[in-house]
């Protein structure tokens, strides 16, 4: 075998792709303005059964974690985020509806 060359005669990739929706869900619906926020940003969501709105950054940490009812709408106070992307998600026990997030000072 050439140290140079590779061969492969057989390969299994197995991809589990990130799934994320926006503004649709089974049984949750969101939506949020202004994006990208400065400041503030208001999300309006509708879920049949209580959950939690969740705020990560693009390394997974939480920045932000609520427990919601139904039908809100929620007024979140950006100003001490970092620029930058973010992943504003809608959790409860059967459904998982997220959206990217931009903050801009």
């Amino acid at each position: 075998l050439n140290p140079k060359q590779a061969y492969l005669s057989t390969a299994t990739i197995s991809v589990d792709p990130l799934s994320v929706k926006e503004n649709t869900g089974e049984n949750v619906s969101l939506s949020t303005f202004p994006n990208p926020a400065d400041d503030f940003m208001f999300v309006n969501f509708y879920s049949h059964e209580p959950g939690t709105i969740e705020i990560t950054n693009t390394l997974g940490q939480v920045v932000f974690s609520e427990e919601i009812k139904n039908q809100n709408l929620k007024k979140i106070d950006v100003r001490n985020f970092e620029n930058g992307i973010y992943f504003l998600s809608v959790k409860s026990s059967t459904d998982f509806v997220s959206k990217k997030i931009v903050v801009s000072h």
